[in-house]
């Protein structure tokens, strides 16, 4: 019996040191994994309400520029028109009006709010200074004018406000307010695009971590403050949120775009312990299912192979009792021990097989444990391959739309153009002005499309590999580049590379017209080109003598649309550098920068010497 005890305790410590390895490794993998894919749907709404919002800063900003454009002050029912235009157009905006100095509306969407005093609102007192963003809060003046379709939620705004400026001076302020069911519709969609496993929620706190959208309730007791800051700089990882359960959370902060500082907000994602871990749970359910079984069955023939391995030792130890020397005539018989030996012996190869037996059923079961791990690595490899699916989809998906949305603008741009050129219908000085600036929007807006387009070529493009000659392309660059002014030193002849032409020709393309652009304010302009080898690396550089830039903010510069501070008064759309990190990645190289302000800037590139 104790034998048989023994068997099953020895199992039973077995299979719980497995099962509890194995239990403890899936939850890993599979908090990471779904980590990973929170942290990546955290991301992508960050970076859509990141775009949301400069896009409303920009179009408030243009709109109050539109006097000085013209160079004439605009009747108010003239502002009125172009706000109510505006808001027909995107009717995210609640309301949009213009103010005189002293704060008195003077044109509004609707006729709402004109004729009063504004001037003790924060959002007027600040447009007077500059563009101004104002975070989110409920409507004080509006809530009771405003038409509403819900009366269950309050309605809040985010206000914006650019002073309008005549002949080098104020004299008024642009108002909007910007209804937050833009930001509400793009944290459904993100909900609605998810193929997480199971419910998720999203959430969008203010910097000082109060609920802007998504369930009040949980709440995260760190999300306040510096904590809030912290909180979005960490990997997702488990965390106890104010109803006591635990929640796997990622959490991205809006960092704002171009010119646009961002409001500080962000974005966290949820789920539920009890969803995230469900796979990990059902195989550890099943690992200890297969360990307390095997302890069971372990026991139980343990005990039945004590018992019969015991009989027949039994037998022998009274064969040997009987055997013992009886004295007779003061003589002593002595018995034969050797078949009593050759018995034990025997006994003994059974149970040392017994043993290996038990082992080697044990080792069978480790391994029936490592195929269902495998098992759920593969499931990880075909969720990842899903995902790429879906990237794939996603760039298809921007080809598609950059290429339909290029011909309209291309048609307006050639319209306003025969317009402008137009000599049958002379244009008063204020009108041409006004179709000049959309026409150069309308080439701004082609431009960016272009390298949106080129942008996803990069990635799907076959890649052909040719003996280069890098110094025949930079010459066929510098040709199309040359403005007369700018000096070009091109320092020892440039290695010939093993690459594709035309992808290669872009890279030098995009860097030296950054070259030329920035320096184009130094007198005079200077460009360096360095090529050389180094061990099994050819190395390239591009430098300038212009502004330059602190490399404190440079963390995105490789980002598409990621433009530094101070970067706006330069043409030009910010997907440049990402094209060129694209290309040397596709062709195993690698870019490097540095710079210093107002001592231009180094663009240093390798690729394989073979």
């Amino acid at each position: 019996m104790k034998t048989g005890l023994a068997f099953g305790a020895l199992a039973l410590v077995v299979f719980t040191a497995v099962g509890a390895v194995s239990g403890s490794r899936v939850r890993d993998e599979i908090t990471h994994h779904s980590g990973a894919t929170l942290q990546h749907m955290a991301s992508r709404l960050a970076e859509a309400i990141d775009a949301g919002m400069f896009e409303r800063f920009r179009e408030i900003r243009n709109l109050a520029a539109l006097q000085s454009l013209i160079g004439s002050r605009v009747d108010p029912q003239d502002w009125r028109t172009l706000a109510e235009q505006l808001q027909t157009t995107l009717p995210y905006y609640s309301w949009i009006g213009v103010t005189d100095t002293e704060g008195r509306v003077v044109a509004a969407t609707g006729g709402i709010l004109q004729g009063r005093d504004v001037s003790a609102r924060p959002w007027f007192s600040q447009g007077l200074r500059g563009t101004y963003v104002g975070d989110v809060h409920d409507a004080v003046l509006l809530a009771s004018l405003l038409p509403r379709t819900s009366e269950q939620e309050p309605l809040r705004l985010v206000d914006f406000a650019a002073p309008v400026q005549l002949n080098g001076r104020t004299s008024g302020v642009l108002g909007a307010h910007l209804d937050m069911r833009w930001a509400e519709s793009l944290r459904r969609a993100a909900l609605s695009t998810t193929d997480v496993n199971g419910q998720v929620d999203v959430l969008v706190l203010s910097r000082s971590g109060a609920v802007l959208l998504g369930p009040a309730a949980p709440r995260l007791p760190e999300a306040q403050g510096e904590s809030l800051a912290r909180l979005a700089q960490t990997a997702p990882v488990m965390r106890s949120w104010s109803d006591g359960a635990h929640y796997l959370t990622a959490a991205v902060a809006t960092r704002g775009q171009s010119d646009f500082p961002g409001l500080g907000w962000v974005v966290v994602v949820r789920q539920s312990a009890e969803t995230a871990l469900q796979p990990a749970v059902a195989l550890q359910t099943r690992v200890w299912f297969y360990g307390l079984a095997g302890a069971l069955l372990f026991g139980v023939a343990g005990w039945w192979l004590a018992g019969w391995l015991t009989s027949p030792l039994r037998a022998v130890a009274l064969q040997a009792r009987r055997l013992v020397p009886v004295r007779t005539s003061g003589e002593v018989d002595a018995p034969e021990h050797k078949p009593l030996r050759l018995y034990r012996l025997n006994e003994v190869a059974e149970l040392a097989s017994s043993l290996s037996t038990l082992v080697q059923q044990l080792r069978e079961r480790e391994q029936a444990l490592l195929e269902l791990t495998a098992g759920l690595e593969a499931r990880v490899q075909e969720r990842t391959a899903s995902l790429d699916q879906a990237n794939a989809d996603l760039r298809s998906f921007g080809r598609s739309v950059s290429h339909d949305i290029r011909g309209p603008i291309a048609s307006m741009a050639q319209m306003l153009s025969r317009v402008l050129g137009s000599e049958r219908h002379p244009l008063a000085e204020d009108t041409r002005q006004a179709l000049t600036v959309l026409r150069h929007e309308c080439d701004r807006m082609i431009q960016l499309l272009d390298e949106l387009m080129l942008l996803s070529k990069v990635e799907d493009q076959p890649l052909q590999r040719v003996q280069v000659c890098m110094q025949t392309l930079v010459d066929a660059v510098l040709a199309d580049l040359n403005d007369g002014r700018t000096q070009v030193n091109i320092q020892g002849p440039l290695p010939v590379v093993t690459g594709d032409p035309v992808l290669l020709r872009q890279v030098w393309q995009n860097l030296l017209s950054n070259a030329f652009k920035f320096s184009a304010h130094s007198h005079p302009p200077q460009v360096t080109i360095v090529g050389k080898r180094n061990e099994a690396e050819l190395v390239f550089s591009v430098s300038d003598n212009g502004a330059g830039f602190d490399m404190t903010d440079a963390g995105d510069l490789f980002s598409a649309f990621r433009r530094l501070p101070g970067a706006s008064a330069y043409q030009g759309s910010g997907v440049g550098l990402s094209i060129v990190q694209r290309i040397l990645h596709r062709h195993d190289g690698r870019i490097e920068f540095h710079s210093r302000p107002g001592e231009g800037a180094t663009f240093t590139f390798t690729l394989p010497a073979a």
